[in-house]
């Protein structure tokens, strides 16, 4: 399986994507406002517009952005950068554990 579709297979709720319009000829920033459950398809909504379609998480009309594609990759004993805000340094680290944050919908 290639990084993109492993990628890909990852999606969930929140992961910010790219979609393309082929009436537009030109890609959107797009954000999953929904997985369907037991197929492999997602409610991707548009960000400048909020309209909200239906596509296959595989489609080639969906793209991930680089910073959602590498974040989907990690698993625990993947080795990553940390910015420390108050010492304004990069450490670098280890992915230790993963948990979802069902505040916000998201993972960390």
């Amino acid at each position: 399986m290639n990084s993109d579709r492993k990628a890909k297979s990852k999606l969930v709720k929140g992961c910010h994507c790219l979609i393309y319009s082929n009436a537009k000829n030109k890609w959107y920033r797009g954000v999953v406002d929904h997985v369907v459950p037991n197929t492999k398809y997602l409610i991707v909504k548009y960000c400048q517009t909020g309209r909200k379609i239906k596509i296959s998480r595989f489609h080639v009309n969906l793209q991930l952005t680089a910073s959602d594609k590498i974040r989907l990759l990690w698993v625990i004993g993947s080795v990553c950068k940390l910015r420390c805000v108050r010492d304004d340094e990069w450490y670098d680290c280890v992915i230790q554990d993963t948990f979802y944050d069902t505040a916000d919908n998201s993972e960390w």
